[in-house]
């Protein structure tokens, strides 16, 4: 059996005796194995036993991991040394080895101790059957302390907690002002000293003069302000430099460039005065087409009313029409070509058609290709008899390599693979990945769940584009997106195009995925509310069989 090869480094690593060793390494450099290696340097060489070692990590996974890592490792050795005792008796320690996360450690130290922590006359100690609180009980928890605080503060009620009742308590409950509360809860606890904090700000707004401009909420929203003046500043700057030295310079560029300038003023406004006197100095010049030239049939298309000759002029309905199917230009009027009619196959024209209100997307380009409209399946016949512009195939098992394989070699369609992170965690998930890129899939899917480690090590494992489920509200869009998210998947039933809307006036120009719901006017409000492309979910199977299998037995054609 080839023996292990270390690195120098990592070789000064394990042979090291002097006490305390900080080992710094980036992700899959070798930690783990140094850290093995270690440990049967302490047991062959000094003869200790494996579970005289505390080791610890931070995950149940992690910790599952390096268990199974170093039973490998023991066994191996065992069988290039069958005669070592030693070793085999620890083949028996290493399932009674500390090897676990730091909460788990923490516990049993607790429990271990507990009558040392008691002291006497205390009402209230610490029991050996104590238990770790877990998320739903302490969701719980909370609720019932906050209807005693809220019981409180109706009992007390003076004139600013009316004020507050009043504007929070619309309609039948107070649950606003609970889920007010909470939130605020929440928020404090990112703080190092949440009491500090919160009563540095209480003084702030306690001392705060009559004057709006002064308020912490102002100068937020005004920094907002700035901000969003900045990006709109800086992208008609660009797309007007895009321009120079080219015929679209002049009628476009110039008048881009001159838009971004006007934009200035607002970009570096410090009060509300200065924001309201930029925003009247904003300036957006008509757009001419340079003389002999014309529009991009591409850019300018109108679906056609009929296939009669366009009459321009007239009075009424007629002359509407017209207006409806003409772009006009200055010393020119262009008229955008009828669509001609559509091109169907006697067997194809059976083929499934994604909702049409999909097209008004913006859409997502992804290596050259826009997808406006994904569809959600992993069912072959489906994906092979679609007009969608992409595939979303997430399915609710672990993934498997080889059904990502049969997607990518039936589909003649880009396909975003789903890699798990919810079921399926740690190293496994970005392995996932990695096949999924190396067999041809146009993007990863990862589940909400995933930590942002797994989804750093994701990005910088794959060169395609990783697409980050979003779930609800409470997600940290910010902190997913830092983490690796190249595109943010909305699939949160009834409040997705809410949450599509938080995330676009967060983020102005990132790419947004959404579900688009059962019907053309939900799709229709996701897509307004700021999704860049849609998911749309096919009917199965059994659903497009029922219809034709009704009219086969009722003697019918295919429907």
């Amino acid at each position: 059996m080839a023996k292990l090869k270390l690195t120098e480094q990592q070789q000064a690593a394990v042979e090291n005796r002097g006490g305390s060793l900080l080992v710094s390494a980036a992700a899959g450099s070798g930690k783990t194995k140094v850290l093995v290696e270690r440990l049967f340097r302490y047991v062959t060489e000094d003869h200790c036993h494996i579970d005289d070692f505390l080791i610890i990590t931070y995950t149940k996974a992690a910790a599952a991991e390096l268990r199974s890592k170093i039973a490998a490792e023991l066994s191996k050795r065992m069988a290039e040394t069958p005669e070592d005792r030693h070793l085999r008796s620890q083949l028996l320690r290493v399932y009674q080895a500390d090897i676990k996360t730091v909460d788990a450690f923490c516990t049993a130290l607790l429990r271990e101790n507990t009558h040392l922590l008691a002291q006497e006359g205390e009402r209230y100690t610490l029991t050996p059957d104590f238990r770790v609180l877990d998320e739903n009980d302490a969701k719980l928890l909370r609720q019932r302390v906050l209807t005693r605080v809220l019981e409180r503060f109706y009992e007390e009620l003076d004139e600013g907690g009316a004020l507050l009742a009043d504007t929070l308590g619309a309609g039948r409950d107070d649950s606003a002002l609970e889920d007010l509360v909470l939130e605020t809860y929440e928020k404090l606890q990112s703080h190092a000293d949440p009491e500090h904090w919160l009563a540095e700000n209480r003084t702030i707004w306690e001392n705060r003069s009559g004057d709006f401009d002064e308020t912490p909420y102002a100068a937020e929203l005004l920094a907002v302000i700035r901000r969003k003046g900045f990006h709109h500043m800086e992208a008609l700057r660009q797309a007007g430099q895009s321009t120079v030295g080219g015929d679209l310079y002049k009628g476009y560029g110039e008048k881009f460039l001159r838009a971004s300038h006007s934009f200035a003023p607002l970009a570096a406004a410090q009060n509300w005065e200065a924001a309201r006197i930029s925003l009247d100095g904003l300036e957006f010049l008509r757009l001419t087409t340079p003389k002999g030239m014309t529009e991009d049939p591409e850019v300018l298309t109108y679906p056609a009313v009929d296939h009669e000759p366009l009459q321009l002029g007239g009075v009424g309905d007629d002359a509407s029409a017209a207006a409806d199917r003409q772009v006009t230009t200055p010393g020119d009027v262009h008229v955008a070509p009828q669509m001609p009619a559509p091109i169907d196959g006697t067997l194809r024209q059976f083929a499934l058609r994604v909702p049409s209100v999909i097209d008004e997307c913006s859409g997502i380009m992804v290596f050259g290709k826009r997808i406006k409209s994904l569809v959600f399946s992993t069912d072959l016949c489906i994906i092979r008899n679609v007009n969608a512009d992409a595939v979303f195939a997430v399915y609710p098992f672990t993934p498997q390599p080889v059904i990502t394989q049969a997607l990518l070699m039936a589909s003649d369609l880009p396909v975003f693979v789903g890699v798990g992170g919810g079921l399926t965690t740690g190293k496994r998930v970005v392995n996932l990945a990695m096949y999924a890129e190396m067999q041809g899939a146009t993007g990863v899917v990862v589940n909400a769940p995933t930590p942002g480690r797994i989804l750093n090590r994701i990005r910088s494992s794959v060169d395609v584009p990783v697409v980050v489920t979003v779930a609800n509200s409470d997600t940290n869009y910010r902190h997913r997106i830092e983490d690796g998210a190249a595109i943010l998947n909305v699939a949160a039933g009834a409040q997705t195009p809410e949450i599509v809307a938080e995330i676009r006036e967060r983020f102005p120009d990132y790419p947004i995925i959404a579900t688009g719901g059962a019907d053309e006017d939900s799709i229709r409000a996701t897509i307004r509310a700021g999704a860049n492309a849609i998911i749309w979910t096919p009917p199965t199977n059994g659903e497009l069989f029922r219809d034709v299998m009704k009219n086969y037995r009722e003697g019918k054609p295919h429907p």
